[in-house]
């Protein structure tokens, strides 16, 4: 059986989902499992108005994890939120 993995999911996703495109069916259980505990390493948290994880950023998380991406950077610990930058579209 060949594992698509992430690329087929949709933008969010359930951990039962994300599990078998991680590690296969058979292990999903206990890959499912350690996604609580993951949390606290900086997985991220289930989307409360999806009831389901961000897939980009649990690909994210994984690049960072195994040294293909370095870490963003940590917020300024000042309480300003960094802007973000939109680019306008243009409407021609």
């Amino acid at each position: 059986m060949k594992v698509r993995g992430l690329a087929s999911l949709p933008e969010f996703a359930s951990d039962a989902d994300i599990a078998v495109a991680l590690v296969g069916k058979q292990r999903a259980p206990a890959a499912e499992a350690l996604f609580a505990t993951l949390e606290a390493s900086g997985f991220p948290h289930v989307d409360p108005r999806f009831n389901a994880r961000y897939v980009p950023a649990v690909r994210r998380f994984f690049e960072v994890e195994y040294g293909l991406a370095a870490p963003l950077d940590p917020p300024s610990g000042d309480g300003e939120v960094p802007a973000l930058r939109v680019r306008a579209r243009r409407r021609d």
